[in-house]
């Protein structure tokens, strides 16, 4: 960590606080990670939320030691993937919709500008 570096050179107590602080950052960040990912899946505040939130930390945890090399390197081409099957998707999704007709935006458009409200007749 170059700030680390740069602290440490500077006083070796500025080290020791930065250590401190980079390690509470990185503890704030998974807490609120953890918490999201858990709270979409279970309610907050039951027992059910609790015992998922505890599972997923320590299966967080556990990937903390992989390496984050390695992890980008395994995670990034199956998000990649799942992003280029969701376009295809989008895109099947698209073209098989029936085209709805313009002409009824565009009257429910003109009755709205006729109407009291914009000064119409």
């Amino acid at each position: 960590m170059p700030t680390l570096i740069i602290a440490s050179d500077f006083m070796p107590l500025t080290a020791l606080i930065f250590v401190v602080l980079i390690f509470g950052m990185i503890f704030n960040t998974a807490v609120g990670m953890l918490y999201s990912f858990t709270s979409r899946m279970m309610r907050p505040g039951t027992m059910k939320f609790k015992l998922y939130g505890t599972l997923f930390g320590f299966l967080a945890f556990g990937a903390s030691f992989v390496g984050f090399t390695d992890l980008v390197n395994i995670l990034y081409p199956i998000t990649g993937l799942i992003g280029f099957i969701l376009m295809g998707a989008i895109t099947i999704k698209a073209i098989s919709r029936k085209k709805q007709p313009t002409f009824q935006l565009k009257s429910l458009m003109y009755r709205t500008r006729s109407s009291k409200t914009f000064g119409g007749p």
